[in-house]
């Protein structure tokens, strides 16, 4: 996709200094151009959390302190007695 809106955005350059298109559309698609490429830096930053997350923190959570209820104390007690 990014390759394909920067070759549209030289044509569009070229067509302005031709004077076939006006500033107006070569601006719309600088703005296209632009939208492209944060949308693929987004990507890309989005895919660097989920890495991180899968390579390091897969266990995340796992060692917070937990919650007593009255159905897994009793259960927690008995596994941490050896009973």
């Amino acid at each position: 996709m990014l390759p394909r809106a920067q070759k549209t955005l030289t044509l569009a350059e070229t067509a302005y200094e031709a004077g076939e298109f006006d500033f107006l559309q070569v601006l719309i698609v600088r703005r296209t151009c632009l939208e492209s490429n944060l949308a693929y830096v987004a990507a890309q930053v989005e895919l660097a959390r989920s890495t991180a997350l899968v390579n390091g923190s897969v266990l995340s959570g796992g060692l917070n302190s937990t919650r007593d209820t009255e159905f897994d104390s009793a259960l927690r007690d008995q596994s941490l007695s050896g009973q």
